[in-house]
């Protein structure tokens, strides 16, 4: 059961570090782009570039055992964009369920919160 657990762990870690790369050299493209086009540069950028390099560390929680859940879990994912108005739009949301005793299904409450941030607007 270890070697199982293992290799889809190494799995996982593979699928993120191979996002991570495709992230990273996007990042670069867009950088380089921004670079040499004649207009002023981009103020938000650096955050553009930051925000893939961190969402390119995220590693996926572990998987979840088949009990119940109980008390207090937290997700949080990226949020990415692009539409010619506003340019790129990143940042993140977040959400904090509570399970209580684990009798709520799917859960008790949950509180949800988004941070964006857009290049051009």
């Amino acid at each position: 059961m270890d070697n199982k657990k293992d290799a889809h762990l190494h799995d996982i870690f593979l699928t993120v570090l191979r996002a991570g790369q495709r992230l990273c050299r996007c990042a670069h493209q867009l950088k380089r782009r921004f670079r040499n086009s004649r207009t002023e540069a981009q103020p938000g950028l650096k955050y553009l570039t930051l925000f893939l390099l961190l969402a390119a560390l995220a590693v996926p929680g572990a998987a979840q055992d088949a009990e119940t859940p109980t008390g207090f879990r937290f997700a949080g994912i990226p949020v990415l964009n692009f539409n010619s108005d506003e340019g790129f739009g990143y940042g993140a949301r977040a959400s904090l369920y509570n399970h209580a005793d684990g009798s709520y299904n799917p859960y008790l409450y949950t509180l949800e919160t988004q941070l964006f941030f857009t290049t051009q607007g």
